[in-house]
């Protein structure tokens, strides 16, 4: 069995009290969570420092320019994307601002989006770990 071990940065863009969350769809075989909500980000590229990956995953997830990110949760996971291969992320998550708030572009690998505040967490089926960095910042949403 092969063992991959990969580093991810996830964003927690909050704008006008509200986070961005987005739902993931079938856009590539890696993908296993589909029509699950999560943060945008993603897996850092080797030599790309953590910040350049971020700002790169959530530009090419979203279509946004965030600012001011601020490391607030650390967690890892172990999904079972191909068959004979072990793979452990281990992610950093970054709550963070919009430089200049535009209209968010889905990349193919997500179907919506959502602005979404403390009392709207219910409505929405959130991967474990974007859940429990969620609730790091609430104290930052409406």
């Amino acid at each position: 069995m092969k063992q991959k071990l990969f580093v991810a940065g996830k964003g927690l863009i909050v704008h006008d009290g509200k986070v961005l969350i987005l739902q993931e769809g079938k856009g590539d075989s890696e993908h296993v969570h589909d029509g699950k909500w999560q943060f945008p980000g993603g897996r850092i590229n080797f030599g790309e420092h953590p910040l350049d990956g971020l700002k790169r995953e959530v530009y090419e997830e979203s279509g946004l320019h965030m600012s001011n990110p601020r490391p607030i949760y650390v967690d890892h996971w172990m999904p079972k994307p191909i068959p004979d291969e072990d793979w452990q992320i281990v992610a950093v998550f970054y709550r963070a601002d919009v430089e200049d708030m535009t209209e968010v572009k889905l990349s193919h690998e997500h179907k919506a989006y959502a602005w979404i505040g403390r009392d709207d967490i219910d409505k929405y089926i959130l991967l474990p770990e974007d859940l429990a960095a969620f609730n790091m910042i609430q104290k930052d949403l409406t």
